[in-house]
């Protein structure tokens, strides 16, 4: 007897730009992720938001224009990447999204930030990137 399961497959739709500046050696881009779902936010059980002051009790208001770009931030990849000759360049992100989920209160760091640098020697390119997910360590790719 075999069992039919089935499953939906995965969907994202993204929409991203880059524009070398003219006479500059740097390229900017812009990533637009999950266009498919407007609410990327994630609601912790263990840090929900007061709804109500604790010292004078009135309900605190709601940040409607804040929610609002915090929502849309959320989709938003930023890269940069500087090349001062032809055969090297650093390469640096941001993604806030990652930033907003994955980063301690309590600590500083460098979380939703990433980093690389690229070397091309004839033929062969080298790259090398670095992105902090955890205060613990971080993969190299």
């Amino acid at each position: 007897m075999c069992l039919k399961i089935t499953e939906p497959l995965p969907f994202e739709l993204q929409l991203g730009l880059s524009k070398k500046l003219a006479h500059t050696p740097l390229r900017i881009s812009v990533v637009a992720r999950h266009l498919e779902k407007w609410d990327l936010t994630y609601v912790d059980p263990q840090h929900i938001e007061p709804t109500v002051d604790p010292l004078s009790g009135e309900p605190i208001p709601e940040k409607k224009f804040s929610k609002f770009m915090d929502k849309g931030m959320r989709h938003i990849v930023v890269g940069g990447e500087f090349s001062p000759v032809k055969n090297f360049s650093l390469r640096l992100g941001f993604n806030y999204q990652r930033r907003k989920e994955l980063r301690v209160d309590t600590r500083l760091s460098t979380i939703g930030f990433c980093w690389g640098l690229g070397l091309r020697i004839k033929k062969i390119s080298f790259s090398y990137s670095r992105a902090t997910y955890h205060l613990a360590g971080s993969p190299t790719i």
